[in-house]
């Protein structure tokens, strides 16, 4: 989906740096630090109600999320609007995600451009790339792909990961900027090291592939394998080749179960898991080949593949 993805909400339940919360929103961020979402809502809703701002945004993203009750798009869009109208830079941020993707707003991507617009003219980076992507995009604006790139790149300078990732991948394709892959690795590594599921896949993908620099595929097994276990359905495929590679190459006959079994493992994950048809059907023919030519090896990579089914609670 990228580069038209939808920008990053940016929930992070955290108070603006540099300015304190009153008692009840102290105690409802730490509510919300251990997971008790309804504890969190309870302490929230009076003080929002009497107009402290972060109070009303972050009892917005409780509800635009669905955390500790029912989902309420559009009441957590009216929060957000209190708060943002309070000049709550996150806040605003929020209100543009409404208006972008038209959950608890009628879509409107020119009100998202002004909301994520004054966001970032106080600082907040998300709002940055936010801004970024409508550009790229010609979302509720004239196309402008150098400038989508420019917004971003000030979000990424900013600290925001998710504008490092989209920084790196517009390095790698030549997207509003030329493509370098030594820019991009930079970026991309900035991210994966910040978390991002997705620049740890594309990490993986440079070195895998060699682009801008020597393959290398201990490090492409590495950031694959983070990428798979922050939650990316698109990495195991990607695994399942490298080691399907190994498996049918004569280099490796004397290491053939080494590299079959994690072959058979991260090819039957991504024929489960990757959200992209094209990719399942390859993974499940590689499987296939891979099965007539290793028949010994794959009931243990079936049990491998249950026993990693049952560690995620996926049974």
């Amino acid at each position: 989906m990228w580069p038209g993805r939808t920008p990053v909400l940016g929930l992070v339940f955290l108070l603006s740096a540099g300015q304190a919360g009153a008692a009840p929103v102290e105690d409802a961020l730490r509510a919300i630090q251990t997971g008790d979402y309804e504890r969190a809502r309870g302490l929230l809703e009076k003080p929002a109600a009497d107009g402290d701002a972060r109070a009303a945004s972050l009892l917005g993203q409780l509800y635009f999320q669905g955390a500790g009750g029912s989902r309420d798009a559009k009441r957590g869009c009216d929060l957000f609007a209190r708060a943002a109208e309070a000049q709550l830079p996150e806040a605003q941020h929020s209100l543009g995600i409404c208006f972008h993707s038209g959950q608890g707003r009628p879509q409107d991507y020119r009100a998202a451009l002004r909301w994520f617009g004054r966001a970032a003219a106080k600082g907040y980076a998300k709002s940055m790339c936010a801004q970024g992507m409508q550009f790229l995009n010609g979302r509720g604006v004239d196309q402008d792909q150098a400038r989508g790139f420019r917004l971003c790149l000030r979000g990424a300078e900013a600290g925001d990961v998710d504008a490092q990732a989209d920084v790196g991948q517009m390095h790698m394709a030549g997207i509003g900027t030329e493509r370098d892959f030594a820019a991009a690795r930079k970026w991309l590594q900035a991210a994966a090291e910040g978390g991002s599921r997705i620049a740890a896949r594309q990490l993986g993908v440079i070195y895998l592939e060699a682009l801008g620099v020597e393959q290398d595929l201990n490090l492409a097994r590495q950031w694959l394998i983070a990428a798979v276990k922050r939650g990316d359905d698109r990495a195991p495929l990607l695994l399942g080749q490298l080691f399907y590679t190994a498996a049918t190459n004569p280099k490796y006959k004397k290491r053939k179960k080494e590299m079959a079994l994690p072959a058979f493992f991260w090819l039957g994950l991504a024929a489960e898991l990757d959200t992209v048809p094209a990719n399942r059907e390859r993974a499940n023919a590689l499987y296939a080949e891979l099965a007539k030519q290793n028949p010994d090896f794959e009931a243990e990579a079936k049990r491998r593949v249950q026993a990693w089914r049952r560690q995620q609670g996926l049974n």
